[in-house]
């Protein structure tokens, strides 16, 4: 039975007032209103997996939350309709790298509690109800009897979508999927030549969605979203859309991109020309600040500017073509031949068949590693981040400068805040992964790109000079692939840099390598420091001789150039104080 919280009082950020946990709560900051019902236990949950919810963090019970949020901040607000939040698919075991650990939670003690410890709660749902941007004061009277009865009802609604959702599996889900879209007929539905076809036929351009449905730890834009959105919508309509979920077959001459993401965007002529990509990430769980539904409207419009213009602006487009690829498809790598074919078996198992995006690298990076050659730089480092450059750009312009951060590269080379990038080597550019596409491109051993920006209406031309290593710059252990670097060079051992204040203590150098052990892998070869004697919070204060490793991502480097299959791999390690010697295997 839905019972309500026993009484409502405001509470301001950082205001110690004394309250219980079933009260109405106000952050007038955002203007959000998190009403908790259900008398059960809670849990404080910290904002930062609820960020594209423009919430900075909030009271969550074990089973649901129902939030009154401002409008402007809602997903596909205009609509004024409720909206149901899935929150069990950003909580997954693979992407809840803060399980059981403190974080602080915004505003006031509840109850005296100022932290909470992060648990996944189950099959979590958020009902977001809009109210006006300038919120009257907290509800009361006859105001607050209405709004109840309204929660009441949609919480009722939200419980019997939640029991349903629960019950599916990821192969009802890829069939519902091919149903629904195929059924609207907006989109089509997995198949490029028919795409390419009525491109000529039209004349429009055509826009590629590759989006992984059985990934339910993925991190990508919301499909309804991006259907619904009133910029977005009129947009695709100048376009033939096509949406691919699976990289079974796909043309790996055309369709090269950062394989670690999980939602990525193709915008093309019918003659196969690149017109730009979208699609950035940075962190495994989070998109915010690397991609939004105003920086893809912003890039579809480029990409329709650059078709009118076409074929007179081919000649800068060519660079967005990349060189002929190892393999022709992913299925025709050899870590994959054998296990997947061209296509989808929607006759038996879809799920187990589909070849997600982050499969090509890794079966990539299996192939070198089996021959003993060392991974190219482009695989080992792919497409680098412009913020580890120093550029931190806009995700909701198509190429803009919010930040340059003080003595980076980017500052060096003259990018100033509010510059827009027209250009890098010639190329026209429509979002991040325009630029990340003209980097990955660029040599390790280093090289000069060649930018033009506008900057207040007036072209300026800069150099970009990056110097011999500049990928190593970049943080690869975010990345999906990172944990099949992990098997094979550090036994399965996830590392964090120590604080500074544990520095030049307890055996803990002042300086140089100092990682602390975060995870340690149970299973298989994952296991392969568990069994050498690693053990969770030692810090590895050498590697296979390396004491000036700062970083998780230094380590994956070095191990993954300096080592081959069956060589030893020593680790130097403080354990309470006490230094250790230990070897884990380096493993293919």
């Amino acid at each position: 039975m839905v019972r309500l919280g026993k009484r409502f009082k405001r509470l301001c950020p950082f205001h110690p007032g004394k309250s219980n946990l079933n009260n109405f709560i106000r952050h007038p900051a955002l203007q959000v209103y998190v009403l908790t019902i259900l008398d059960a236990p809670l849990k404080v949950l910290s904002g930062w997996h609820l960020q594209r919810l423009g919430l900075d963090a909030l009271v969550c019970h074990a089973h649901r939350i129902v939030v009154l949020c401002r409008e402007d901040l809602l997903p596909g607000s205009s609509t004024g309709l409720p909206h149901v939040v899935d929150v069990d698919s950003v909580f997954s075991d693979f992407s809840y790298p803060y399980e059981g650990r403190r974080v602080p939670c915004f505003g006031a003690p509840v109850s005296g509690v100022r932290h909470g410890f992060l648990r996944r709660p189950p099959s979590t749902r958020l009902l977001l109800l809009p109210c006006p941007a300038s919120p009257s004061p907290p509800l009361s009277g006859g105001s607050t009897v209405k709004r109840l009865l309204l929660l009441i009802t949609l919480l009722s609604l939200v419980s019997a979508t939640a029991s349903a959702q629960e019950k599916k599996t990821r192969e009802q889900k890829v069939r519902e999927d091919l149903k629904k879209v195929t059924e609207e007929g907006f989109w089509i539905y997995n198949d490029l030549p028919k795409a390419f076809e009525q491109a000529k036929e039209t004349g429009k351009p055509i826009v590629v969605v590759l989006r992984c449905i059985p990934c339910e730890e993925c991190v990508k834009l919301d499909d309804d979203l991006v259907d619904t959105d009133p910029v977005l919508r009129p947009l695709l309509e100048q376009f033939v859309c096509v949406r691919v979920v699976s990289t079974n077959g796909l043309d790996l001459s055309l369709f090269q991109y950062d394989t670690d993401q999980s939602f990525a965007v193709f915008m093309l002529n019918a003659d196969k020309t690149t017109y730009g990509r979208f699609g950035t990430r940075s962190h495994r769980t989070e998109w915010v600040g690397d991609v939004s539904l105003k920086g893809l409207a912003e890039a579809l419009q480029g990409a329709l500017e650059l078709h009118k213009g076409y074929p007179g602006n081919k000649a800068t487009l060519a660079g967005k073509t990349g060189p002929k690829p190892m393999f022709p498809s992913p299925e025709q790598i050899p870590a994959l031949k054998s296990k997947y074919t061209s296509s989808l078996n929607y006759s038996g198992d879809v799920v187990k068949s589909c070849i997600h995006c982050h499969q090509i690298g890794d079966a990539l990076r299996d192939h070198y590693r089996s021959k003993g050659e060392p991974l190219p730089a482009q695989i080992l480092n792919p497409y680098p981040h412009p913020k580890a450059l120093g550029l931190v750009l806009d995700p909701n312009k198509k190429a803009t400068v919010k930040q340059v951060r003080d003595g980076s590269l980017a500052e060096k080379a003259g990018f100033k805040a509010g510059d827009s990038i027209v250009s890098l080597n010639g190329q026209p550019l429509l979002s991040m992964a325009d630029i990340q596409w003209v980097l990955h491109n660029t040599p390790a051993e280093g090289g000069t790109v060649a930018a033009v920006v506008d900057r207040g209406g007036k072209s300026v031309d800069l150099s970009l000079k990056l110097a011999e290593g500049w990928r190593e710059l970049d943080d690869i252990s975010w990345r999906v692939s990172s944990w099949g670097l992990r098997r094979m060079v550090t036994g399965g051992l996830v590392l964090e840099p120590v604080e500074d204040s544990e520095r030049g203590k307890n055996g803990v150098p002042k300086s140089g390598t100092a990682l602390r052990v975060k995870f340690v892998g149970q299973y298989g070869e994952h296991a392969a420091g568990k069994n050498a004697g690693v053990q969770k919070d030692d810090i590895i204060v050498a590697y296979n001789g390396r004491s000036d490793l700062i970083t998780d991502s230094d380590v994956l480097r070095h191990g993954m150039t300096n080592t081959k299959p069956g060589q030893k791999i020593k680790l130097d390690i403080v354990r309470g104080g006490k230094s250790l010697t230990m070897e884990i295997p380096s493993q293919k």
